[in-house]
């Protein structure tokens, strides 16, 4: 399948967006949305209450596997793919990112998300990244002095931003439990 992402392909300014409770009042909303592409993780909600301090414009959202297994039930009902197609409306028309191939215990489970979204016509295209990603993307960073077993979501859309992207800016990142001596919830919409 042809990648909607294309050579040479670039925005001027982007904003991916974490899901840390440091957006808790933040008022960021705005700011997020003004930005020629927004990234998000993890189908976190937007919109309504949260419009104020996230925004809801979404341009690429990945779906780490888990979410599809524990939160539409491993999709092996037509009520959940369908569930799942409709959860993907308030993304409008976002890709929708994930990866089939890194852990072979999600890769059926990845594969009927994209089933799904085929059949009740939802307008996000399902994208499926290199099967060799997730470890390139450990490993680059690994040797640029990041020592981790693995690169996070938010380190893997941080890094696919900075080759899309004429500036990046980071919201909704960090690794704190407190700010400014306040207590932080670890999700913003917690």
């Amino acid at each position: 399948q042809e990648s909607p992402v294309r050579a040479n392909m670039s925005f001027r300014s982007c904003n991916v967006v974490g899901n840390a409770g440091l957006l808790q009042n933040s008022s960021c909303g705005r700011e997020i949305d003004s930005s020629s592409f927004v990234f998000r993780s993890n189908f976190p909600p937007i919109g309504g209450p949260y419009n104020d301090d996230v925004g809801k414009k979404t341009n690429f959202l990945t779906a780490n596997p888990s979410i599809f297994a524990k939160f539409y039930k491993n999709l092996k009902k037509n009520a959940d793919k369908k569930s799942l197609a409709e959860d993907l409306k308030r993304y409008v028309r976002s890709l929708v990112w994930t990866h089939p191939f890194h852990l072979k215990r999600y890769s059926e489970v990845t594969l009927r998300a994209y089933d799904a979204t085929k059949r009740y016509k939802s307008p996000n295209p399902v994208l499926f990244s290199h099967p060799k990603f997730l470890r390139n993307l450990t490993a680059f960073w690994n040797e640029h002095g990041l020592k981790a077993l693995r690169a996070s979501t938010g380190l893997a859309l941080a890094t696919i931003a900075a080759s899309l992207c004429d500036q990046v800016t980071l919201y909704g990142f960090w690794p704190f439990p407190f700010y400014r001596g306040r207590a932080l919830s670890y999700h913003y919409y917690e």
